[in-house]
């Protein structure tokens, strides 16, 4: 098995991985034991890094990783914008977290090759 083939055995293997929901109990264990619930939020952030180089190792020869970084984008642009709009920033931080339970229940439910 040369080197790419090993890359993108790990790569799927990160993505069958529910990372989200190790990001979810380190939310939830950090929260109740500091209870600095409005920084602790930011854990979900962890996913983005994650789940871009997973995707980089699984599909090497695609620009699936780019479609990452495109529903990001369009979660921050309602987040910021609703947040402004109607001054409600605690309850819309959510959709990150719908995002990455998209990107990986998409990848583990459909075949993408």
């Amino acid at each position: 098995m040369n080197e790419n083939n090993k890359q993108v055995t790990l790569g799927k293997q990160l993505l069958n991985l529910p990372f989200i929901l190790i990001t979810i109990l380190i939310f939830f264990s950090i929260g109740w034991y500091t209870k600095k619930w409005e920084y602790v939020w930011m854990v979900y952030m962890l996913n983005l890094p994650y789940y871009y180089v997973a995707w980089r190792l699984a599909y090497p020869n695609h620009k699936k990783y780019y479609s990452i970084l495109k529903y990001f984008a369009i979660a921050s642009y309602v987040y910021v914008g609703y947040g402004i709009v109607f001054r409600v920033w605690h309850p819309t931080w959510l959709i990150f977290l719908l995002v990455l339970i998209h990107l990986w229940l998409k990848h583990v439910f459909i075949s993408e090759e």
